[in-house]
């Protein structure tokens, strides 16, 4: 019905539109599923309930176009549809995709698409007022408290970290269950979107993250194993790629400043007493994102008076 009621200014659009009737039926908040499932993102049970959720909306969605296709008629291209091959009548000759869910995934407080989560804990700046509030996953902060280990010195470091790989207090087997995009290999990220992929008509919103370190022989074997396993399409993203990243992991941010830092105290060391002040000035490291954060505060730095500053609590490159 929304097929019928929408018009596009085009008209040649609205005529391969309403001759294909192609549709998304898609999903989000998968990860938060495995969570609770206790069930890996990267593991063959993760890759099995992918087909095994999709291959459900896949065949309930497929079943309802062919009953649609008695009672309306079946899409205008059938004819030139591998739908007429095979002897099946269908009123759509698309019904499923995964869309990214941005902003809708928000809305719902669940995990975007069939994407992992990103890190397990985050903060969200500058709202109230100027406030930070910080985040926790929910299903990690039930199992936490599950075993009694949610406690604040356990929520800083997770914060820090964005992944429980390096917090030897958690348990194994809590580690293996909850995996960020960046615990995840490569391949197993290819691996995910092709079994998504295999009950999926149309293709897929889907990023593959590689650490910064990744060559460009990484990259490559991620496309062909996508193209062998058939995906339909394949994004890949290495991390720090960019100056500035939608998504970014806290101990990232922090390893940036304090590189730079200890850029600017070697020039420092380097110069006369004399020109101590205009090193630092003149000599900072060129990139501007070794600078972006506050090493004391984590809020953004700006450039005042000639020196790079923190506006929220006062820290001062030139002061050390």
């Amino acid at each position: 019905n929304v097929i019928d009621l929408t018009a596009f200014p085009v008209e040649r659009v609205n005529k391969t539109f309403r001759s294909n009737r192609r549709i998304g039926l898609g999903i989000m908040g998968f990860a938060d599923m495995l969570y609770q499932l206790h069930i890996p993102y990267n593991s063959k049970e993760g890759f099995a309930t992918a087909e095994k959720v999709m291959g459900c909306i896949q065949e309930a969605s497929h079943k309802m176009s062919q009953e649609l296709s008695e009672e309306k008629a079946v899409f205008p291209n059938w004819d030139m549809s591998i739908f007429k091959e095979l002897g099946v009548k269908m009123r759509n000759a698309a019904l499923t995709n995964i869309a990214p869910t941005g902003t809708t995934s928000m809305i719902l407080d669940v995990s975007s698409g069939v994407e992992p989560y990103f890190a397990l804990a985050y903060t969200k700046k500058n709202i109230l007022g100027g406030s930070q509030l910080y985040y926790l996953n929910k299903h990690l902060r039930q199992e936490l408290e599950k075993y009694n280990l949610y406690n604040e010195e356990i929520m800083k470091r997770i914060y820090n970290e964005g992944t429980l790989t390096n917090i030897a207090e958690i348990p194994e087997e809590m580690k293996r269950v909850f995996v960020t995009a960046m615990d995840i290999s490569a391949e197993d990220h290819i691996r995910m979107q092709a079994a998504f992929q295999n009950n999926i008509d149309n293709s897929i919103s889907k990023t593959c993250n590689f650490p910064e370190d990744a060559t460009k022989e990484d990259v490559l074997k991620c496309y062909l194993l996508a193209w062998s396993l058939g995906c339909k399409g394949c994004t890949v993203y290495r991390n720090n790629s960019r100056q500035h990243q939608v998504l970014e992991l806290n101990k990232d941010k922090k390893s940036t400043i304090t590189k730079a830092v200890e850029e600017a105290k070697v020039m420092v060391m380097q110069t006369t007493s004399g020109e101590t002040e205009m090193a630092l000035h003149k000599k900072l490291p060129s990139n501007p994102k070794l600078m972006e954060f506050c090493p004391e505060c984590d809020s953004k730095v700006e450039v005042k008076e000639g020196c790079i500053t923190c506006v929220s609590c006062g820290f001062s490159l030139c002061s050390i």
